[in-house]
């Protein structure tokens, strides 16, 4: 069992997570004895994590943030959130990011929605791992 930090698909899929990502936990496997054999960096606490997550996991889908901010000087700052006006007041107060919070003030120039936290953080280093030209068409195209 391993999660990727970027997905399967993502460009460098065997760099893992330190934790099993309970959303890519098989279904079947949930209410089953099973043996786990992690490919994780937490290892034990990893395997010890699951549960528990399995259990508390919401059955509800959760909307998550993953957004742009483009700060004084001009450079991209790219996070996620879910509660995104809550977190954009935050950078703006200067308590949310050392990053941003000597480059204000900075404005929310792109945002989209994820259904789990976990492909938040996929799409968030995705993003993260665009170029500068990259960055600024996905903000294009997003407010036309």
């Amino acid at each position: 069992m391993s999660s990727p930090i970027e997905s399967e698909d993502g460009p460098k899929p065997e760099y893992q997570h330190d934790f099993i990502d309970v959303n890519e936990f098989p279904k079947c496997g949930r209410r089953k004895k099973i043996t786990i054999e992690d490919e994780t960096k937490g290892k034990d606490v990893a395997v010890e994590k699951l549960p528990t997550d399995v259990k508390n996991e919401k059955k509800t889908g959760e909307t998550w943030f993953v957004y742009i901010l483009r700060c004084e000087d001009g450079t991209l700052y790219t996070g996620i959130t879910n509660d995104l006006p809550r977190r954009c007041d935050q950078h703006n107060a200067g308590t949310a990011s050392r990053y941003t919070r000597s480059r204000l003030p900075a404005e929310l120039v792109y945002q989209e929605i994820q259904t789990s936290r976990s492909l938040a953080l996929k799409r968030e280093l995705a993003i993260k791992g665009l170029s500068r030209q990259e960055k600024d068409q996905l903000i294009r195209d997003a407010r036309q």
